[in-house]
């Protein structure tokens, strides 16, 4: 019941070109680079609001008076028209804050000295010679306040099954 131009004003959130990945997956076999997938924890609720947003009160819940409630949002939800904008700014800020530079011509490519990300709404594949300098800028991001899941090296994206033979080449099944 959200109102263009009352509850929302942008709602694009920008999404991974497949040939961004399928290049970070190439650029994976011939430099042996190790990959992490984090997946962020109820990520859209990570995300502050700019805007008012109220809701009715969930059903199953009562309040004392009686009487007609509605609930003002500090946080994004899923649902809300703006709420992978939101949390897709979130997340670029504290990707930048740690030393990540987004890529003019990718927004979900972002690159550090010893570290590359793809964003893909709320999973991030990072990619780097040394594991280490991909756990430390994770370390970085939980110690912002991001929750997020380590999920190791990357076996499955959006749907994708994805396995390293014994040479070093990677499957996509």
């Amino acid at each position: 019941r959200q109102v263009e131009e009352i509850d929302f004003f942008e709602t694009y959130a920008p999404v991974r070109p497949w040939l961004t990945v399928h290049l970070l997956l190439v650029m994976a076999i011939i430099f042996n680079l190790s990959t992490v997938q984090v997946d962020f924890s109820n990520a859209f609720a990570q995300a502050t609001l700019e805007e008012e947003v109220y809701i009715s009160l969930p059903q199953g819940f009562a309040h004392s008076e009686g009487a007609d409630v509605v609930l003002r949002l500090n946080k994004s939800l899923y649902g809300l028209k703006q709420a992978a904008l939101c949390w897709y700014e979130l997340l670029k800020k504290g990707l930048e804050d740690i030393g990540f530079k987004m890529k003019p011509n990718n927004p979900c490519l972002f690159v550090h000295p010893d570290v590359i990300c793809l964003v893909y709404v709320d999973d991030c594949l990072f990619f780097a010679k040394d594991k280490r300098k991909i756990d430390a800028a994770i370390a970085k991001l939980k110690r912002a306040g991001f929750s997020l899941e380590v999920e190791g090296d990357v076996n499955a994206f959006l749907g994708i099954d994805i396995s390293r033979n014994e040479n070093g080449s990677i499957v996509l099944k």
